[in-house]
């Protein structure tokens, strides 16, 4: 099952760990429940048995992702571009569409806002498929592992990963969001 919490404020410029888990004093969970009315969908997938499975096939078909590939998001999996990716996957943004991640392997952490501009952190492990909507505010950080194996789903024939990042609230996909939002 999904584990998310609400975080202190992070600043990196003070000596604050990201990879941390940050939680606030004292602790405050999410359900499940409550993410899906951001906007921010959950499912649990065997990782062992995934193609047989089905679930995976049958969430694709439903959402019409018709494009897939990897990302090792580690020191050796991105190389060079260690630095430069990470900052930018920390970086609070939004997608003009869905972002899809199935994790295969690690853990880390996305942090999504809630209707009260908060932030969520929600810790991805292996067998954790999620998808958040596009309009909603969030970032991506690896935990103190510093590693993450996932699938990453797209609609349409190439992988488009285009970020807008914050203050982004004049783009249409951020309206739209906010519109669907007040009716949540």
């Amino acid at each position: 099952m999904v584990r998310a919490w609400y975080i202190k404020d992070i600043d990196v410029s003070k000596g604050d760990n990201p990879k941390a888990q940050n939680h606030q004093t004292p602790p405050k969970y999410v359900q499940v429940e409550e993410l899906e009315k951001i906007g921010f969908l959950y499912f649990k997938i065997d990782v062992e048995n995934f193609v047989s499975e089905g679930k995976l096939t049958k969430i694709k078909t439903e959402r019409n992702y018709t494009y897939e590939d990897t990302i090792d998001v580690s020191k050796k999996g991105l190389g060079d571009k260690y630095e430069e990716l990470t900052t930018k996957f920390w970086t609070e943004h939004i997608h003009p569409d869905e972002e899809i991640r199935f994790f295969r392997d690690g853990s880390a952490y996305l942090d999504v806002r809630d209707k009260n501009d908060k932030f969520i952190r929600v810790f991805c492990e292996p067998g954790d498929m999620v998808i958040i909507s596009a309009g909603l505010y969030h970032r991506f950080t690896l935990d103190e592992n510093d590693y993450t194996y996932a699938n990453r789903y797209y609609s349409g024939d190439t992988p488009l990963w285009t970020a807008y990042f914050r203050p982004a609230d004049e783009r249409p996909e951020r309206v739209n969001y906010l519109n669907w939002l007040t009716k949540q």
